[in-house]
């Protein structure tokens, strides 16, 4: 019983997640940091609907608290925090790059210009 009723307020967080059309400028890094982890949030649900019966689901909804928790300190300073964290996503997509391309694995040539720019535009605030 308790499965279906958690099961039944994911569903329903995720249908307003899907119905709700968000926009955000380039530029805005707060609305940015907010758009990713609200899209996590909406992958969390998903995890927590099919693992709810077994222990694991403990470790989604940990993940969750402490999404939360940086959600909160980015929003004591929004504009310095979340810029902060939208220069780490860069170096992130750049180590991820590295990790596809020492596999061998394939990238476009274009998506691979965008990481690169935007990581050497970043990557001395990360000395």
């Amino acid at each position: 019983m308790k499965y279906k009723i958690i099961d039944s307020y994911c569903s329903e967080l995720q249908k307003i997640y899907r119905s709700t059309k968000i926009s955000l400028k380039g530029d805005d890094d707060f609305s940015f940091f907010l758009v990713c982890y609200l899209y996590k949030l909406n992958q969390h649900m998903d995890s927590i609907r099919k693992l709810c019966p077994y222990p694991d689901v403990q470790l989604v909804a940990r993940t969750m608290i402490e999404t939360l928790i940086q959600m909160l300190w980015v929003a004591q300073n929004p504009i310095e925090r979340s810029t902060m964290w939208r220069k780490y996503v860069i170096i992130e997509d750049w180590n991820t790059l590295q990790s596809i391309l020492n596999r061998g694995a394939s990238i476009s040539p274009a998506e691979r210009a965008v990481i690169e720019s935007a990581y050497d535009a970043t990557k001395a605030d990360y000395g």
